[in-house]
This record gives C-alpha cells, sequence and structure tokens, in this order.
C-alpha cells in the first residue's frame, strides 16, 4: 500500500501545475509528467474515486483553454483518469470541437487521443455503437 501513497502523493503534487491562466508550455509539460506518472506500475488503478475526482477537478480547469496542443493534452488525461459519465460527455465534446478544424488534425494523432477514446468507451460500449 505504500507504493499507492507514494504514487498518489507524486501526482497531488504535479496538479497545481494545472493552474488556468499559466504558461501554455508548462501545462503542456504538466500534463505529460501527470500521464508518465499515471503510467508507472500501478499508480492509476490504485486511485480511489476522489483521487481521480481531485485529478479530474484539476485538469478540467485548463478546458477554457484556447491551445489546441493543450486541450488535447487535457482531454487525454482526462479520458485516461474517468470512469465515464459527464467528464466523458466533456471530452467528448470538446474533441468534436477540436476535430472541426483539419489543423487539429496532427495534434489529435499525436496526443494519442484516438486509444483514450477506444478505451474509455470499452469493448462492451464500442460494441454497442459499431453493431
Amino acid at each position: 500500500i505504500r507504493g499507492a501513497d507514494d504514487g498518489w502523493v507524486k501526482v497531488r503534487g504535479m496538479l497545481p501545475g494545472l493552474s488556468p491562466g499559466g504558461d501554455v508550455k508548462a501545462m503542456c509539460d504538466c500534463c505529460d509528467q501527470l500521464n508518465s506518472a499515471l503510467a508507472e506500475g500501478t499508480t492509476l488503478k490504485q486511485l480511489n474515486t476522489s483521487q481521480r475526482s481531485e485529478v479530474v477537478k484539476a485538469a478540467a480547469k485548463c478546458l477554457d483553454a484556447k491551445d489546441p496542443t493543450l486541450l488535447a493534452k487535457v482531454a487525454g488525461l482526462i479520458l485516461k483518469i474517468t470512469k465515464g459519465g459527464a467528464n466523458l460527455l466533456s471530452v467528448s465534446k470538446l474533441l468534436f470541437r477540436l476535430s472541426k478544424a483539419s489543423s487539429n488534425d496532427e495534434v489529435l494523432l499525436v496526443e494519442g487521443v484516438t486509444a483514450g477514446i477506444l478505451t474509455a468507451l470499452g469493448g462492451n460500449r464500442l460494441s454497442s455503437i459499431t453493431g
């Protein structure tokens, strides 16, 4: 259990880096660092609901940003952390808005958002959509 606590402490310490109105590059770097921290060992699996909620709330504060790269990174982070519901709907709307501009195609590909969407939908949900 100690490792799980260490992972959460590390993740929680990074959340202030997602302050809205901050430097876009620094916020993008913070998203990358959070994704790396969540990928370490079993950190993501061991987060409880309130911890996941804290990460999503911090990330959601950045959803009003204008930078497509930051928005794609934040969307990917929320997709990784969320279990569905309103968060998934908000991110889906954001990604749809971003996808309307062909200039954002490369950003969405580089940030791997497609894989995040498919993972969030899961096998059962994806099958029900595609028939």
